[in-house]
């Protein structure tokens, strides 16, 4: 699969990909994919942020034990119910 990447701004008469950019796929059937870059880095930022949200969350509640009463020894008996 060959690729190539055009920037452009989309004006009211469209886009104009140049002939030499694209001369390599002539007579072959192409893809033509338009993405929005503010919209790409927009989903990058709120990765992050999800990211930060999940960290800090870990960090507000750290001092929080909620199986501190439970013995794992006893427990893991109970839930194999095996011997």
């Amino acid at each position: 699969m060959n690729a190539i990447r055009i920037k452009q701004t989309v004006t009211p008469d469209g886009i104009i990909i140049p002939f030499n950019t694209v001369q390599q796929f002539k007579g072959k059937e192409v893809e033509i994919i338009i993405s929005d870059t503010d919209m790409i880095i927009s989903k990058v930022r709120k990765k992050n942020s999800l990211k930060q949200n999940l960290a800090d969350v870990l960090e507000k509640y750290k001092e929080v034990k909620p199986f501190k009463n439970i013995d794992p020894l006893s427990w893991e008996r109970k839930i194999r119910n095996e011997w």
